[in-house]
């Protein structure tokens, strides 16, 4: 035989075992593993059918089934699914406390706040700083309560409006603390102020309370439900209150307007009896000028107003035949009480467009005088919470009357 052919021969021999001992030693059959990628799709194919020799024992060892990257795929293969992510639990609301909240300490509040308001008008200093104060604190007080809670976002936009009326709402206590303004202007920007504030508040509350009933199921505009914000009620409420209060209670013993009080003098010899007939407020009064001539006008100054008390004095008889004449009482003997503060008379001229004016005179037998005497007094003082007092000495005492 050729040299050749033997040499071929003993090649591919050669091939053929060391592709049996590789084979021999390699683990045993596994499956192929199929992968998806985004960039490649992997398939398998049976179109590989036949292998050379030495090819034999691999086919055998991977099987017929080849990859073939150049076909069109047939099938995908799903990626492995991730672990499912741990649920976030559920955060509680204070959807119901916080409908609580406004019902119960809003509906105080609105009230402090009309209270403050009445005040104002009145020109009640005392009582304003002390009800002003406790505004100040529940409103604080509620704010801080309110703003640590989580609330649905079924309310959070009425959450975020009560802390914005809450904010107004202290800040004006807080002014009205400091006391009462001699400035009409002042006064009546503070009455805006307080106003504007419990708007705000009650708006809230009434959007809170629909919603509330809302999410519970109910219908509010049927008109068969008695809302509870009701700033009607909360209105007489206050004015109840403050009649209560009575911080400033009129003395015992008061005469009614109009009843005299009848005393002697100072020689004890002569009856008098003064009464107070009626009372009232002016702004301005005015008077002729003796000099000039000119009229003058006076006017109240910004946050005073004037409360005119009309007199009648008379000489009511004698008591022993010898002295006559009596003397009425100083004008300095006059004082006027309200709201816990004493006023003096004011000096004027002699006659005014009021009448004539009060001044000390000397009166015969069953002489009879009427005069007006003025006191200015804070803008709002009410008569019905004024009296009038006049000092008649050690003997007589002090005498009142309650203005109105």
């Amino acid at each position: 035989m050729d040299i050749r052919y033997l040499n071929i021969i003993t090649l591919i021999i050669g091939v053929a075992f060391i592709s049996t001992v590789i084979i021999a030693t390699s683990s045993p059959n596994q499956p192929v593993t199929k992968y998806e990628t985004n960039c490649i799709s992997i398939i398998c194919t049976d179109s590989y059918n036949g292998s050379p020799l030495a090819l034999a024992s691999l086919s055998h060892y991977f099987g017929t089934r080849v990859i073939d990257i150049r076909s069109t795929p047939k099938e995908t293969l799903a990626l492995p699914k991730p672990e499912e992510e741990d649920l976030i639990p559920e955060i509680e609301d204070d959807d119901d406390l916080f409908v609580k909240t406004l019902l119960e300490k809003g509906e105080r509040i609105s009230v402090l706040a009309t209270l403050c308001n009445e005040l104002v008008k009145g020109g009640n200093r005392p009582l304003l700083i002390t009800q002003s104060e406790e505004l100040q604190r529940l409103s604080l007080e509620t704010w801080e309560e309110v703003a640590s809670m989580t609330v649905s976002k079924d309310f959070m936009k009425e959450h975020h409006n009560f802390q914005h009326a809450m904010v107004k709402m202290i800040a004006t206590a807080s002014y009205f603390s400091r006391g009462l303004p001699g400035s009409v202007s002042e006064r009546q920007k503070m009455i805006v102020d307080i106003t504007e504030a419990q708007a705000s508040l009650n708006a809230v509350r009434k959007e809170v309370e629909q919603l509330s009933l809302v999410k519970d199921g109910k219908n509010p505009a049927s008109g068969n439900y008695q809302f509870r914000v009701d700033t009607a009620t909360e209105h007489e409420m206050a004015k109840q209150e403050l009649s209560n209060m009575n911080i400033y209670p009129l003395p015992d013993g008061l005469l009614p307007m109009g009843r005299g009080f009848k005393y002697m003098d100072s020689t004890q010899s002569n009856d008098i009896i003064i009464s107070p007939r009626y009372a009232s407020t002016r702004s301005y009064f005015w008077y002729e000028d003796g000099i000039t001539g000119k009229t003058a006008h006076v006017n109240a100054p910004e946050g005073a107003i004037y409360i005119v008390v009309h007199l009648r004095v008379a000489h009511s008889g004698n008591r022993d035949g010898k002295i006559y004449a009596i003397k009425t009482p100083p004008l300095s003997s006059f004082r006027l009480n309200g709201a816990g503060e004493e006023f003096h008379p004011i000096q004027t001229a002699l006659f005014t467009s009021l009448g004539e004016m009060y001044s000390q005179k000397t009166l015969g037998r069953n002489d009879i005088t009427t005069s007006s005497i003025v006191f200015e007094v804070p803008f709002g003082l009410k008569l019905s919470d004024s009296y009038l007092v006049i000092d008649l000495g050690s003997v007589w005492g002090k005498p009142g009357w309650v203005l109105g």
